[in-house]
Parts: C-alpha cells; sequence; structure tokens
C-alpha cells in the first residue's frame, strides 16, 4: 500500500491555522490606545477622565469602595474593599476596549 502522510487538504487546513494564528498574534498587537476613562456604577455613568491627566480618584458608592489611579496613560485599581479583590489584581489598562469590572460594588472602568 502507498499511502501519502500528509495530503493536499492536509496542507490546506495548517495554511488556515497559521494564518488565524496570525490574525489573532496582530489584532492584539496593533490596539489603539484610548484616550479617556469611563466608570459606571450599577449601569450610571459617574465619570470620565482624560488618560493623559494624572489623577487619584476615590470612588465611593453604596456598594463599597475603590481607588483609581490614572497615570502615564494607563489605568488601574489601587485598592478596594471587596472580598476577591479582582479589580486590583487586573492590573493596568490602556487600550480601547479595555475594562476593569469590580463585581460586588457593580463598577466598570472603561477605556474608551
Amino acid at each position: 500500500m502507498n499511502r501519502k502522510l500528509i495530503t493536499g487538504l492536509d496542507v490546506v487546513l495548517i495554511l488556515l491555522i497559521i494564518i488565524a494564528i496570525v490574525a489573532i498574534t496582530l489584532s492584539f498587537w496593533s490596539s489603539d490606545v484610548g484616550n479617556k476613562v469611563v466608570i459606571t456604577v450599577n449601569e450610571e455613568i459617574i465619570g470620565e477622565y482624560s488618560l493623559s491627566t494624572n489623577l487619584t480618584k476615590e470612588i465611593k458608592t453604596e456598594y463599597g469602595s475603590n481607588t483609581l489611579i490614572i497615570s502615564k496613560g494607563e489605568c488601574y485599581i489601587i485598592n478596594a474593599d471587596c472580598r476577591d479583590g479582582i479589580c486590583v489584581s487586573r492590573g493596568k489598562i490602556s487600550k480601547i476596549g479595555e475594562s476593569i469590572v469590580c463585581l460586588p460594588h457593580k463598577m466598570i472602568v472603561e477605556i474608551k
């Protein structure tokens, strides 16, 4: 029996996978840097700030308190009184569409 290890269909499939990997990688690298930070609590906008400013903002609501830092074109939560602290561990964001979410405080910080 004469069997081919790789057929033409296998080559096409491998090329499609490579193209998909390259496209996904490029989409992460080419994300645009945002210029505005929008803070919402319970689906209501409570603040909009330029990403180019240097600001420390205490966000106090009926659900809890978070400390937001905007510095050097990046935004992050440095302190929160929620139990899990996921918003603090999210790290710095600066690209359009990135967000920090604190579910216990019903807060979303989004770059636009």
